[in-house]
């Protein structure tokens, strides 16, 4: 009888051991929430570090860093008509002193030789399109024009000067040639301004002007 009553005790003290163990969270890898996996806090910081990984990085400034497009810097200017850097306009300036206040250039192909004047500014030119439509000539007769012309708050038009007008010096024979105006660079003289680009020649004076090249001419 006292074997029994012992073994009895015995059993009891064992299962509240038992409860206790399983109260305490010991042994199922419990983290203090209720039976939570013991594994929940490395899965979170393995997902915070995937996080970390794809996000695109900065630069000094805070700001996410642009990718690298491989794309090269645009042209500047040198290819767009009416756009050029401003040059000193001395050395285009007319020698003598009928032709000082006037500034010569010639087109870079050397097919267009143009002059910026008080009166007027015009190219004459070797390579008029094709399509230029006939003006009338200095004796009066319809002509192919050879140059293209801009007053002060007029339309550009097409003109026929019989002899180049626009050439440097051309009243001064033998004086020599316009200095090339290349691409990419303007100059200007008596509010009106000359780009040379590839595009051709563009010459402006507040809302009219000219862009001249040898496939076409655009006046306005």
């Amino acid at each position: 009888m006292k074997r029994t009553t012992l073994l009895a005790a015995t059993a009891t003290a064992g299962l509240a051991l038992l409860s206790g163990c399983q109260l305490l969270g010991i042994g199922n890898g419990g983290d203090g929430d209720g039976g939570g996996s013991g594994d929940a806090r490395p899965q979170e910081s393995q997902a915070a570090a995937t996080s970390a990984a794809s996000a695109p990085a900065e630069d000094d400034g805070g700001q996410a860093a642009a990718p690298e497009t491989g794309q090269p810097e645009p042209d500047n200017g040198s290819g767009s008509p009416g756009v050029g850097e401003a040059v000193p306009i001395g050395p285009f300036r007319g020698t003598s002193d009928t032709t000082h206040d006037t500034l010569y250039f010639t087109s870079p192909s050397g097919k267009h030789k143009c002059a910026i004047g008080p009166d007027d500014t015009g190219c004459n030119s070797s390579a008029l399109p094709a399509d230029a439509p006939d003006v009338p000539g200095v004796d009066g007769e319809s002509e192919r024009p050879n140059a293209v012309v801009l007053q002060p708050g007029r339309k550009a038009t097409y003109a026929q000067t019989g002899d180049p007008a626009y050439e440097f010096e051309a009243s001064n024979p033998g004086s020599g040639k316009g200095k090339v105006l290349p691409y990419g660079q303007a100059i200007s003289l008596h509010g009106t301004t000359c780009t040379s680009a590839r595009a051709g020649i563009t010459c402006t004076n507040g809302a009219h002007g000219f862009t001249l090249s040898s496939e076409r001419v655009a006046l306005h």
